[in-house]
């Protein structure tokens, strides 16, 4: 496999350290089509929501909730960005057309039950970052976790188990109720203290 192409990286970053760009500024330099409408959708929904995606490394956004990510949203870096090499990320030149949204639910088992209710598990459970030797020496082969029931093997211990690659309409609407339960779940802990 070709090496993360570093001058490329290094070149995104340096024009957007100082400028910080809105996610909606970037997002149709890398995607096309019905990619970039569900994109430019989705940044809309996390301000609406009063939890903007706000730049914090070259091609990605954070976006927080009660002082914490609850997600980002990353772009390519370059033609061989390989960093985040999983099942859903798309074969040959990754310099284009291809997205990922990585997903914080820290508190996942106080909703589990409504995960199973409205027939979340499987959007979970099939959009897991496994291990790719990411973290050498600290990782590999990952590490084994119970996520909503099922016993899940070879996470990578060093990023948070949710990545959705390419997110359409039906994805995009999963990911928006797991984050309003994520939210709820966060404030209701905030109420407990």
């Amino acid at each position: 496999m070709p090496e993360k192409n570093s001058a490329d990286v290094s070149a995104i970053l340096q024009k957007q350290k100082t400028a910080k760009p809105k996610m909606e500024e970037v997002i149709p330099e890398y995607l096309d089509g019905e990619m970039r409408k569900t994109a430019l959708d989705f940044a809309a929904f996390l301000r609406a929501e009063k939890t903007p995606p706000v730049w914090t490394l070259a091609n990605a956004w954070k976006a927080a909730y009660k002082g914490k990510a609850l997600c980002y949203i990353r772009m390519p870096r370059g033609p061989f960005d390989n960093q985040f090499d999983q099942k859903g990320m798309p074969a040959g030149d990754r310099s284009r057309n291809f997205w990922v949204v990585t997903l914080y639910l820290e508190h996942l088992d106080e909703y589990e039950q409504t995960i199973a209710n409205e027939g979340l598990r499987e959007l979970v459970w099939g959009n897991l970052y496994h291990c790719n030797n990411c973290h050498p020496g600290r990782c590999a082969p990952g590490v084994d976790r119970t996520i909503l029931g099922r016993n899940i093997n070879n996470l990578c211990c060093g990023r948070p188990p949710v990545w959705l690659w390419n997110p359409g309409e039906a994805a995009i609407a999963g990911i928006k109720r797991l984050l309003e339960l994520e939210k709820k779940a966060r404030a209701d802990d905030a109420k407990k203290v």
